[in-house]
């Protein structure tokens, strides 16, 4: 049995497995890194102005917030190591 393809339906099934084995990537970074829980209290208002910043980048509220660390770190020139064996941090913080 043989299936004759077009160009177009070829690149539909090459996008295809594009997706499949960037899929693939990801849950492999995904479970070789290692994240920290952290527990935190803040305002109803902080969360809320949060929220919409994430909302605004299509970020999670945690990527947001972690970008928004990163960012200060760098601007008062702390450095972060994101190798968490190396500095002797472990996953619960």
């Amino acid at each position: 049995m043989s299936i004759k393809l077009d160009s177009n339906n070829n690149f539909i099934i090459l996008q295809k497995i594009a997706l499949c084995v960037t899929f693939a990537i990801y849950c492999i970074v995904f479970c070789v890194m290692k994240s920290a829980t952290l527990n935190l209290r803040i305002s109803p208002s902080i969360k809320d102005g949060i929220k919409k910043a994430a909302t605004i980048e299509h970020r999670s509220i945690a990527n947001m917030i972690e970008i928004l660390i990163r960012r200060h770190c760098q601007d008062n020139g702390i450095v972060i190591n994101d190798n968490l064996e190396s500095n002797g941090e472990n996953s619960n913080g």
